[in-house]
């Protein structure tokens, strides 16, 4: 967690929250809903974090997430049709007449791509 707040251009992947979360669940359900178990050991876990100050500043979102929040109803997404001969998926991004295209293995690696070099044109022109 701490690394993914301390290096701007590292995002947690998504299944990290989601076991985080499941295992919380899981102690709390086990405990009989004692919340008292699940600190006991998440508090060693987040305790570096929670005595940190941590805003929305400091902690990095998804580009993708950026992006939809940035730009709501300006941002058109499509994906691409498969080419004969072409393994990669690839995903566009449109917004103010500006197109951006991210490739990768799958669908969502083509998004995340497409929206990391949207930010930075967006953020080159701030």
């Amino acid at each position: 967690v701490n690394n993914y707040i301390r290096n701007p251009t590292d995002y947690p992947p998504k299944i990290i929250s989601d076991v985080f979360e499941s295992v919380a669940g899981a102690l709390f359900v086990d405990s009989g809903l004692d919340m008292n178990v699940v600190w006991k050991y998440y508090y060693p876990l987040l305790k570096k974090c929670l005595e940190e100050e941590i805003t929305p500043e400091n902690v990095q979102i998804s580009p993708v997430r950026e992006v939809y929040e940035l730009f709501k109803n300006k941002l058109v997404v499509k994906k691409l049709p498969a080419e004969d001969g072409v393994y990669f998926k690839r995903v566009t991004m449109e917004v103010e007449d500006k197109l951006f295209i991210g490739e990768g293995n799958n669908y969502k690696e083509a998004k995340f791509e497409a929206a990391k070099k949207l930010l930075s044109s967006y953020k080159d022109r701030k």
